[in-house]
């Protein structure tokens, strides 16, 4: 063969060589992705769509429980609200009647502001209480829309009641 064919020859081999290559790497590449993608697709349907749990504690970065979320054995959510002591200052809640309510607590664990879209006659009500867990003064409304301001003294007898 004359040197002129050898030559063209090499630059054909050459040529084809680097083709291959790029099929090799394209074809490697490819590869990669439709795995990468296929393991992306497992684990996406192995994921539960929802945490399910009967309680969910929330910790500050000592560790130390701020906020559960919780059902109680009777069906009742509530979400309670601790202080870095761990006390209990704040609950969020729906009564097993499914009555909204929130209720305040002192450093005692004592309510001192409670309110309810109802109360005992059905009616929304805030509730104040003092130290020794006696209602002192409520805000209600009853059904018709009248709202009435009362105030109790300490033996829980109505001092004031407006209108």
């Amino acid at each position: 063969m004359e040197s002129e064919q050898i030559q063209r020859l090499e630059a054909r081999l050459s040529a084809v060589e680097r083709r291959f290559k790029l099929v090799l790497i394209g074809g490697a590449l490819s590869t990669a992705l439709a795995l990468v993608i296929g393991i992306a697709a497992v684990r996406g349907e192995s994921q539960p769509a929802a945490l399910v749990a009967r309680s969910l504690d929330l910790v500050d970065n000592a560790g130390q429980p701020r906020l559960s979320l919780a059902v109680s054995t009777a069906g009742t959510p509530q979400i309670d609200f601790h202080d870095a002591q761990r006390r209990l200052r704040m609950t969020l809640g729906v009564a097993a009647a499914g009555t909204p309510y929130v209720e305040l607590m002192d450093p005692a664990d004592t309510v001192r502001l409670a309110m309810s879209e109802t109360n005992a006659e059905g009616d929304p009500i805030i509730a104040f209480g003092d130290a020794q867990k006696h209602a002192r003064l409520t805000l209600e409304m009853d059904s018709d829309g009248s709202a009435h301001v009362r105030a109790f003294n300490a033996a829980g007898v109505r001092i004031l009641s407006a209108p």
